[in-house]
């Protein structure tokens, strides 16, 4: 962790415009899991950095590649993967060391991938970030996952990892009708959902969440050939998000959830192991959901001299109570009997006050060009 805060510190003046207006940002990715690749049991995520982020809009900017060989700043575990501290993957190929994913020991620690942006792909080391009309970030990028030998690098090109929701995918196989496929990354099965969020939870000022990506190994790898992966990540930052803003992107969080509900809906009962799945973990939806109003209703207490409009204050108060209820019917287990209507109306009308408040909240945000 120590060696992680030193980097954190080089970044925060390497090649920087010191104006104002060019200020870098970071995530600091937190707690996590490594889910896969394939059936590989689910491991937890190192800490990390995604540094330098240069925004030109609310929440919408870049990371430029950075690479300056094995001059500082240089990124933790360098040398720790392949014995040399250069600024390159084990088959010479430069990443950006402003990024730092950290090092995931997959398989029980079998394998130690250590998880960097790469220089050559087409997004030329960059990461990018952008802010949907639903108020969800992507940030896209091109991995790539290092074990110290040329042979085991994955490199996934056009990675898009999000903040909204994220399907796990099938393998390789399956996609094109072969045989062998390993539908699943660890204890997710494909057509599972991951669901980030945003917003600042612990309400100190600055955005917090969680991002999700998800990728195959490629075809004819020696590791899982074929298999998906995802990642989740936790992560806090030194971007700064008023209450109003924050309670907004909080309450955009619940949307992502519309799919899920519909997908639980349609495979209710269903003894596939995607419906199985997504049933068990129905109480932990509903009270993920319940937390994204809690979160939003504590923030636009915080509001003080630009309070929200008053339809939204009621609007907040009134899920922040209803969701509670779904909330705690849930956690008794999701019955096999007939969903009670209350909880189907429930469950709607959050989702149509989670598009009702963001419309309405957006104006007194910076938010409000979109």
């Amino acid at each position: 962790m120590a060696c992680l805060l030193a980097f954190a510190s080089s970044l925060s003046g390497a090649g920087q415009d010191k104006s104002p207006e060019s200020k870098a940002h970071s995530l600091r990715l937190e707690s996590g899991t490594f889910h896969g690749p394939g059936a590989l049991p689910d491991a937890p995520c190192p800490h990390g950095l995604l540094g330098h982020i240069e925004f030109s809009a609310p929440l919408t900017g870049q990371t430029r590649f950075f690479n300056n060989g094995p001059q500082p700043p240089n990124v933790p575990g360098d040398q720790e993967i392949d014995g040399v501290t250069d600024g390159r993957l084990s088959d010479g190929s430069p990443f950006n060391e402003h990024v730092w994913g950290g090092i995931a020991e997959v398989g029980g620690g079998a394998l130690r991938l250590m998880t960097v942006i790469i220089g050559t792909g087409p997004n030329r080391g960059r990461e990018i970030y952008e802010l949907d009309s639903e108020y969800h970030l992507h940030l896209t990028t091109d991995l790539a996952m290092d074990p110290g030998f040329p042979e085991g690098i994955i490199v996934r090109e056009n990675l898009r990892i999000t903040t909204g929701l994220l399907w796990v995918p099938q393998s390789l196989q399956s996609a094109q009708g072969l045989p062998g496929g390993q539908d699943r990354a660890g204890s997710l099965p494909s057509g599972a959902p991951v669901v980030g969020r945003m917003g600042d939870d612990d309400r100190d000022g600055f955005l917090d969440g969680i991002i999700a990506g998800g990728a195959n190994v490629p075809l004819g790898h020696m590791l899982s050939p074929g298999a998906p992966v995802v990642l989740e990540r936790h992560f806090k930052s030194d971007i700064p998000m008023p209450p109003l803003d924050a309670a907004l992107l909080s309450v955009a969080s619940v949307t992502s959830y519309a799919p899920v509900w519909k997908q639980f809906l349609e495979t209710r009962g269903q003894s596939g192991e995607t419906a199985r799945h997504v049933a068990a973990r129905m109480p932990h939806y509903l009270a993920q959901m319940a937390a994204r109003w809690e979160s939003a209703s504590a923030l636009l207490d915080l509001a003080g001299r630009t309070p929200a409009p008053a339809a939204v204050v009621a609007d907040v108060r009134k899920q922040k109570a209803s969701s509670a209820a779904l909330r705690d019917w849930s956690r008794a287990g999701v019955p096999a009997a007939p969903i009670p209507a209350s909880v189907l109306a429930g469950v709607s009308e959050g989702f149509e006050a989670a598009r009702r408040v963001t419309a309405t909240l957006a104006p007194s945000t910076q938010f409000r060009r979109r």
